[in-house]
């Protein structure tokens, strides 16, 4: 008996099992059919090697080229429940954990923040107290969720038992790295920025401006990446603070881009009341300034946007309310899950790669919870960012992985607001505090080279 052969006589045996014994459960539905493998793809176009492709495409070939050269479909096969798109850029979801973990790229740690907030990233981890803290607040404090329906289709294609264990094995092998373990898990602690305030204004004043800044920041965070969410945020933060309404009308006015536009010569920019070098955004008008604007205006967001909502309470202090029980459901955690596959919306389009709709919020958020990050003994605040750095590359991030928002806004202060304006980083982060400065475009991204994706926003 050649070699082939006693492997596939070995195959055949190892498929006959005792009577009541349960297989394991793969990941996913099973494929209708496997691709040609690389080995056989190869040798058909190799003079010569004819025989030799014929002899890999039996079914004992086919084994032999299966155990040396495995096929893609197999390493990435999708764990979404009868899906609607192949997964297609975002296919690399669903390499293993340990290659997932030797992709990341990492952003050195910054001495700033320990120079500015007295932390480094193992401090926060300990705040955290190891991702197990529980927030103050109840989703019904911050959401406005459906209280009828099932939630969306595509939310019920991600929550089975096949994704959950992939995800979970994903956010494990993050928590088991000490660099991710300590620069994401903590990513939303944000209690040394509020204490180092509470020191310069006065406790009462301290949960006033912490607030104000918060929700003038966290919806510029729609589309956007965290280092143009910051200065963007800040900026209207400053006007409002210094002029009120007025001056969070300037913005919502002018904040949609830098400079004149001869395409659209009718829209105001940021240059005309000396802003330019705060950047501008393509959803300016839409869903970051007049959400922003009204939760300043009202004192509180609306709760209809889940992703914007739940990020600003899991970015809260205990002083202020902070959530840890819904997961940030931004356009890279819906990427990781595997959304994209089960939306009807078009290839490319914002529907099919962005953010969690409150429909699949309502359905997936609980059950990420329950399925994902309760076995891990992690509040879901914690397992979002795990996952979040862990699918970097695969998702598109643009953001430094390992810098929680603490560490961005210390980099922000030290090497924008302070050079820009000509004081030291201490007498700058007492005025970004305060609301009584603004940060600008970074010179160059902080931390590591930064992972993105032309089309993502």
């Amino acid at each position: 008996m050649g070699m082939v052969d006693a492997l596939y006589d070995l195959y055949q045996r190892r498929l006959e099992k005792p009577e009541g014994f349960a297989p394991l459960e793969p990941y996913g539905p099973p494929e209708p059919k496997e691709p040609p493998t690389l080995g056989q793809r190869v040798m058909a176009r190799m003079p010569g090697m004819a025989a030799l492709g014929e002899g890999l495409a039996t079914p004992q070939g086919q084994i032999l080229a299966n155990l040396l050269l495995p096929v893609r479909g197999r390493l990435m096969r999708s764990t979404i429940t009868n899906p609607v798109h192949e997964p297609g850029k975002y296919s690399g979801i669903y390499k293993s954990p340990s290659q997932l973990l030797s992709e990341v790229q990492m952003a050195p740690e910054s001495p700033w923040m320990k120079k500015l907030f007295g932390v480094n990233r193992a401090d926060l981890w300990d705040i955290s107290q190891f991702g197990t803290r529980k927030g103050n607040l109840v989703p019904s404090d911050y959401l406005q969720i459906p209280q009828k329906g099932e939630g969306a289709a595509s939310a019920e294609k991600v929550t089975n038992p096949a994704n959950a264990k992939r995800l979970r094995d994903i956010t494990e092998a993050g928590l088991e790295d000490r660099d991710i373990r300590e620069g994401m898990g903590p990513w939303y602690v944000m209690d040394p920025y509020f204490w180092k305030l509470r020191d310069l204004v006065g406790h009462e004043e301290a949960v006033r401006l912490f607030k104000q800044q918060s929700l003038a920041m966290t919806p510029f965070s729609a589309g956007a990446d965290v280092n143009t969410e910051i200065p963007r945020g800040l900026a209207m933060a400053y006007l409002y603070d210094k002029y009120g309404k007025m001056g969070a009308d300037k913005f919502v006015a002018h904040g949609g881009a830098r400079y004149f536009n001869p395409e659209y010569p009718e829209r105001d920019y940021l240059a005309q009341i000396g802003m330019e070098s705060v950047p501008g955004h393509s959803f300016h008008s839409t869903s970051q300034a007049p959400v922003a604007l009204q939760a300043l205006l009202e004192r509180r967001l609306r709760g209809d946007q889940p992703k914007v909502a739940s990020y600003e309470k899991a970015s809260g202090v205990p002083e202020t309310g902070f959530q840890t029980d819904q997961p940030v459901g931004d356009a890279h955690l819906a990427r990781g899950v595997g959304f994209p596959e089960g939306r009807t919306a078009p290839l490319g389009s914002q529907g099919w790669r962005g953010e969690i709709t409150m429909p699949e919020a309502r359905r997936f958020n609980p059950w990420f919870k329950e399925k994902v990050t309760d076995p891990l003994a992690i509040e879901p605040t914690t397992g979002q960012p795990i996952l979040w750095g862990m699918l970097s590359k695969q998702t598109g991030v643009k953001t430094p992985i390992g810098a929680s928002k603490l560490e961005l806004l210390a980099d922000h202060i030290a090497n924008v607001t302070a050079p820009r304006l000509g004081i030291s980083p201490a007498k700058a982060r007492d005025l970004i505090l305060r609301s009584k400065a603004y940060s600008a475009i970074p010179a160059a991204p902080f931390g590591a080279t930064l992972l993105s994706q032309p089309d993502d926003q």
